[in-house]
């Protein structure tokens, strides 16, 4: 059992190390110590307790708790020899067979995948117009929230001040008067009134026009906040094209993967630039059920010590 126990400390400090390595041309042998040393663990484990059978049921708790480590062992090995694992970039419309893994050698699948589609869903965006105001000596700030159009109720200014006309992407047309470009916030501008002077505030130029405003008493200044608009999801909508099988369609998204074939197709990335590219996670793991098997015996020994502990 000590010798069990070393190996078990020796294939954690491995994988951490290996994991943590900058240098990715080092891996390799520490894949070809994991193997050798997960082998002889997974076989001293059996030696050891495969032929100790348990012969009470007070025994079977610490039987399957020793046996489900040479399973999961096992199916890790399984999945680190003849599993495959790559990326697949895909343009909208384009099909491939080929996935290319971490080393860049190419990954042959018995099928193609097609990219009917991709597309990006965003949160909400909320925004919130505000006039700030400050007197010439600095000695007051304001902040007030403009909602609509119309007069704004601002007891320590000495003179009425009103929003004329509010637009969200200013511009001016051919005969000079400003209008809406699009329906983008691409610009936002407030038209703004002060006794007697009227003049337009920009959120994105706040200090356009501030030499002309010299004669006031304050500086006025039109500042927008954005919040939310973030990315809420993004989604591939494949088609699995095989000749010995119908067509299959399905949309995969995080946490929501694609299976055919011992496959896994994951929603990995996309291009930021041009949003029908895709980037998909292929990943083919032979020895999975093995670890999951493992796993529920080890668990499941556990359990039946604790409970004998009772």
């Amino acid at each position: 059992m000590p010798f069990a126990i070393g190996m078990m400390i020796f294939l954690l400090v491995t994988s951490i190390i290996s994991t943590l390595l900058p240098d990715e041309s080092l891996r390799p042998a520490f894949k070809v110590c994991f193997i050798l040393v997960s082998t002889l663990l997974v076989l001293s484990l059996i030696l050891c307790r495969g032929r100790r059978w348990p012969k009470t049921r007070n025994q079977w708790g610490t039987y399957l708790l020793h046996m489900g480590i040479p399973v999961l062992l096992t199916g890790a090995l399984v999945g680190m020899l003849w599993g495959q694992s790559g990326t697949m970039l895909l343009h909208e419309g384009e099909r491939s067979n080929t996935a290319v893994s971490r080393g860049g050698r190419n990954i042959e699948l018995p099928f193609s995948v097609k990219l009917a589609r991709f597309s990006l869903e965003m949160y909400p965006v909320s925004r919130m117009n505000f006039l700030d105001i400050a007197d010439t000596s600095g000695r007051m700030g304001l902040s007030v929230p403009v909602i609509q159009k119309g007069h704004l109720l601002i007891p320590e200014l000495t003179a009425e001040v009103s929003v004329e006309e509010w637009l969200n992407d200013f511009i001016l047309d051919e005969k000079g008067k400003a209008r809406n470009r699009s329906t983008e916030w691409n610009n936002p501008a407030i038209h703004l009134r002060w006794g007697k002077e009227s003049f337009w505030l920009f959120a994105r130029y706040a200090d356009y026009g501030a030499h002309a405003r010299t004669s006031l008493p304050y500086q006025f200044r039109y500042r927008l906040e954005e919040t939310g608009g973030g990315i809420k999801s993004y989604k591939s909508a494949v088609q699995i094209i095989d000749d010995k099988a119908p067509l299959l369609s399905k949309t995969i998204q995080v946490n929501d993967p694609l299976r055919y074939k011992g496959y896994t197709f994951y929603q990995m990335s996309y291009d930021r630039e041009s949003l029908s590219w895709t980037g998909l996670h292929v990943k083919k793991d032979p020895g999975v059920w093995l670890v999951y098997l493992g796993t529920l015996m080890m668990i499941a020994g556990l359990f039946m010590n604790i409970r004998k502990g009772k």
